[in-house]
């Protein structure tokens, strides 16, 4: 979701969406969740902890799509850390610990990166080879992306007024 959320690639979030679902999943609502959740980004957010835990709410809410218990449980967790740490320290920011973490991880694991098939994603950041040099084919297109979901977003607010 994120990669797909980083390249403002909608489908392949709904795929990963779908591939987290226990049901079969209306395409028709997620996309307007999704939508939403990259119109946020367009906004100048990064699609962080955060973000992340919002879309999976509205996944559930809006969408109706129904995820496994132990996602379900993991997000709730993630609700409770979420409220522990802005007790602690309002202005803690979780997204920017995880993303040092990664990067951190992804550059320890570069070397070893060398000597892997395309697809093993048994690296500490769960990414494959293959996943990495999609993302960088395509994060030149999600700016393209980016203004095209402007331009039918302002399109479909335009025909609904």
């Amino acid at each position: 979701m994120v990669i797909g959320a980083l390249t403002n690639h909608p489908a392949n979030m709904s795929a990963a969406i779908g591939e987290l679902s226990e049901t079969t999943v209306d395409h028709a609502r997620l996309g307007l969740v999704i939508e939403t959740a990259l119109g946020e980004l367009r906004g100048g957010g990064m699609p962080g902890l955060s973000w992340l835990t919002r879309l999976l709410d509205r996944c559930v809410m809006q969408a109706g799509v129904r995820f496994a218990a132990p996602l379900l449980l993991f997000r709730k967790a993630l609700h409770c850390l979420q409220g522990v740490l802005a007790d602690i320290d309002p202005r803690f920011d979780a997204d920017r610990v995880l993303l040092q973490e990664f990067m951190a991880r992804l550059v320890r694991e570069w070397p070893m990166r060398a000597f892997a098939v395309p697809w093993d994603n048994s690296f500490a950041t769960h990414l494959s080879n293959a996943e990495l040099q999609g993302l960088m084919m395509t994060l030149p297109l999600a700016a393209a992306r980016g203004w095209l979901g402007r331009l039918s977003a302002a399109e479909r607010q335009a025909q609904s007024a």
